[in-house]
């Protein structure tokens, strides 16, 4: 399942965390994670790729990526998610905002993902 979010009032950022449990089935985590991401590449055509980095939520493996794209308002956002192996599921933690530097956005972020560990 993918789910895209866009900020309503672009200056404030939009979290959301889902968590996967049976669409993963057995495919390997890092697998699941690169079909995620193609099937937003291919959701949204202006679709741009920032970075990939493999990262830890505690003691769970996590995938850390970062993309930017257009809202369906024309609006360009900059979006990270963290995808988070919990044994047999998956947490995705998302933020959403305007494509530009925003400090307390991804301080936020690097809370939140811990706390999913």
């Amino acid at each position: 399942q993918t789910i895209l979010t866009f900020a309503d009032d672009v200056a404030q950022p939009t979290f959301t965390v889902t968590l996967t449990v049976e669409s993963r089935g057995a495919q390997a985590f890092a697998a699941y994670v690169d079909a995620q991401l193609k099937d937003v590449a291919r959701a949204l055509p202006s679709y741009e790729s920032i970075g990939k980095k493999d990262a830890r939520a505690k003691d769970k493996p996590a995938v850390v990526v970062e993309h930017r794209a257009r809202s369906p308002q024309g609006q360009a956002m900059r979006q990270r998610q963290a995808y988070v192996d919990t044994a047999g599921a998956v947490a995705i933690l998302t933020v959403t905002f305007a494509d530009k530097a925003n400090a307390k956005a991804d301080a936020a972020f690097d809370q939140i993902l811990q706390t999913l560990g």
